[in-house]
């Protein structure tokens, strides 16, 4: 059971000429192409750094009410 089998795509072949025109000489075009608009011309943005999220404002001042009250209960229970 030994069989040969072909490959998917044949082997490419070499033209046997080169590509263009069938004619002698190429035809030749004269193309007239209109100068571009200057581009605006912008100075650059200056970097800075990037914008900080905001904190959550009721959740900092509660967090400092508690650590402040935590810190004096403290303060008072080791020197009372």
């Amino acid at each position: 059971m030994t069989e040969v089998e072909s490959s998917a795509r044949p082997t490419r072949r070499r033209a046997s000429r080169a590509a263009g025109p069938a004619g002698g000489e190429a035809a030749t075009t004269a193309v007239s192409v209109d100068s571009a608009a200057e581009p605006v011309k912008r100075r650059p943005t200056p970097v800075g750094a990037p914008r900080r999220r905001r904190a959550h404002r009721t959740l900092v001042v509660l967090i400092a009410l508690v650590v402040g009250l935590v810190g004096i209960t403290t303060l008072a229970v080791c020197l009372g």
